[in-house]
């Protein structure tokens, strides 16, 4: 062989080579490529399923006292309950409404019409402002001692599961309104009054720090 095919055949060899490694280093970095975009795929799924995990296990269920009417009507008596709902204030409040027109589970009588519903809620400070549908008035039997019934089984409620709300304001589909049926004043906002309240109840409901009403 002359030293010229030598040259050829070395230099042949040497492209091989180089073109060899180039091969080796290009499917290196294509393997390294794909295994750091499976696992920037696969992290956030795992992230995502432990911020769900997360908030799954956020307590969203509250015990509650209710006050219904006692069989005679002449007095509020408390009521334990467990309301679901409650991760966020405004929804806990409207759950414990609902939870108050749905009635009673014992041998107390219902304060509120079961189709009540409270549509929306505002908050200023201590007063809360409550806007109900219209079967709050539509659907109400009316008469002095269910009138004053109802609204302080609202007010009384709210008051002892909610202890900064300390006013309350009644509206009916956006509008406030004077009163039910025309024998509870509801221009002003109402306030507490837990006289109405039996004894035992109210000591079960912890409502020493809530003042009652003044007359």
């Amino acid at each position: 062989m002359t030293r010229t095919d030598n040259r050829k055949s070395q230099g042949a060899y040497s492209r091989s080579v180089r073109l060899l490694t180039s091969i080796g280093f290009m499917v290196g970095l294509l393997l390294s490529c794909a295994w750091l975009l499976t696992g920037c795929d696969q992290q956030p799924e795992e992230d995502v399923s432990s911020t769900q995990a997360d908030t799954q296990q956020e307590p969203t269920v509250r015990e509650v006292i209710l006050y219904f009417s006692a069989p005679d009507g002449s007095r509020l008596v408390a009521e334990h309950r467990l309301v679901e709902g409650c991760f966020d204030e405004t929804e806990c409040i409207q759950a414990v409404v609902a939870a108050l027109a749905a009635g009673p589970a014992d041998a107390t009588a219902a304060v509120l019409p079961t189709a009540v519903v409270l549509q929306a809620l505002s908050m200023d400070g201590s007063l809360a402002s409550l806007d109900f549908n219209a079967a709050f008035v539509t659907a109400h039997p009316g008469g002095t001692r269910s009138e004053l019934l109802s609204i302080y089984a609202l007010v009384d409620t709210l008051a002892a599961n909610f202890p900064h709300l300390r006013q309350f304001n009644f509206l009916v589909d956006g509008a406030p309104i004077e009163t039910i049926k025309g024998h509870v004043d509801l221009r002003q906002p109402i306030t507490p009054d837990f006289s109405l309240v039996q004894e035992m109840s109210a000591a079960a409901g912890d409502l020493s720090n809530v003042p009652a009403r003044s007359e």
